[in-house]
């Protein structure tokens, strides 16, 4: 027979999604300038290199209402809330430390974008 020969397969294979947990020291050591609130916007996580850029122990942020520490620079935000972080979800922010940093004689400029999960 000169025609080509084409098999194909007689069994599905589905396809099978993975979703792996990263613990949080993985993502503090993977991003180490991120914030992570919960849904009171209170700071739940810092990435690892945060606190030391910001002059202050990670422990004076876990706790804390995010907005006693950063406020918004762009797009301008006068007042954090779920709504308004979902709203800016997957837009390109930057926010800054409301007290200059000790560290850098000024205000802490992170820029990045908000993901929200739930």
């Amino acid at each position: 027979d000169s025609q080509p020969h084409h098999t194909s397969p007689t069994t599905s294979c589905p396809l099978h999604y993975h979703t792996t947990m990263l613990s949080t020291k993985a993502v503090c050591n993977i991003f180490p300038f991120h914030i992570h609130l919960d849904g009171d916007l209170i700071i739940q996580s810092v990435g690892k290199y945060l606190p030391g850029a910001l002059g202050v122990n990670r422990e004076d942020l876990i706790g804390m209402f995010a907005d006693s520490f950063f406020s918004f620079v762009q797009p301008h935000v006068t007042h954090w809330s779920r709504k308004c972080l979902k709203h800016l979800e997957d837009q390109d922010i930057a926010i800054e430390s409301v007290f200059p940093s000790p560290v850098l004689k000024s205000r802490l400029v992170l820029s990045g974008s908000i993901t929200c999960t739930s």
